[in-house]
């Protein structure tokens, strides 16, 4: 395949350290028991894969296609990997995330409804969902409806974010996020899309660079920069996932990958 773009290849180098830490919090052993494979194998790969992004030449320009094509396939094994056994811990968090944020999603669908409503204007999908009575199959729906009456601010907030305090790869990430809304943001519709996505991880981010700057953060500063990570890396999936081929079925390549050598 050709060289990723210069945005996805910083995006690589951000998630692969993330996915080795992730493997090694699940444990090697466990991986090898759900996998398959013997230990040896997930070791060898897991340390194998830690030499290779250590050996990292400075520049990006300077990093050989091959080297590239062999980066991305472990960071396609492993993101399959930590998914499969995170499977079912991610549903469980969606579904509590949902809980937790229905009541003041509710509240804002209600609020806008009402506006709308003393303006003369009536909205019956909006109205449906603004019923307290709403049914459980709604819950979802209702969040997403939530999300999307503050776009407009949380585009705003992605908009001021600054990245003094940002790595270079997650710098990059950030940039090309901004651009990327800024030229998709009016053609998102009423779906929720990437872009919508985006710029909710963009105010998040805001939220927490802000956090990160405040002169009394003390103990809470790594815990900060882990959210950060992590919510630029979100980002950064949802605008190079397909160009890297993360969604491309690769489950049978993962003997052959894990295999030492």
């Amino acid at each position: 395949m050709p060289t990723p773009s210069d945005g996805a290849r910083h995006y690589v180098l951000l998630l692969i350290p993330s996915l080795l830490q992730d493997m090694k919090k699940l444990g090697l052993r466990k991986i090898a028991s759900k996998s398959g494979l013997s230990e040896h194998e997930v070791s060898s790969f897991y340390f194998q894969t830690l030499s290779l992004l250590q050996g990292l030449p400075d520049s990006l320009d300077k990093t050989a296609p091959a080297l590239w094509s062999a980066l991305l396939e472990r960071a396609r094994l492993m993101t399959i990997i930590v998914g499969e056994l995170s499977r079912e811990e991610l549903l469980k968090a969606k579904q509590q995330a949902i809980q937790n944020f229905l009541p003041q999603a509710r509240k804002d669908v209600q609020a806008e409804h009402q506006k709308r409503l003393e303006e003369g204007d009536i909205d019956f999908h909006l109205a449906g969902l603004a019923r307290d009575d709403a049914s459980a199959d709604k819950e979802e729906e209702i969040c997403m409806e939530a999300i999307r009456l503050d776009r407009e601010q949380c585009y705003g907030s992605l908009m001021q974010v600054t990245t003094e305090m940002l790595n270079i790869h997650q710098s990059r990430i950030v940039e090309d996020a901004k651009a990327h809304v800024h030229d998709r943001t009016l053609n998102s519709a009423d779906d929720i899309t990437s872009v919508d996505l985006i710029i909710h991880l963009g105010a998040l981010l805001d939220s927490l660079l802000t956090l990160k700057g405040h002169p009394n953060m003390g103990d809470h500063q790594g815990m900060v920069d882990h959210d950060i990570n992590h919510v630029v890396m979100g980002m950064g999936n949802m605008m190079y996932r397909v160009e890297l081929g993360f969604s491309a079925p690769v489950a049978k390549q993962c003997s052959a990958c894990l295999k030492p050598g």
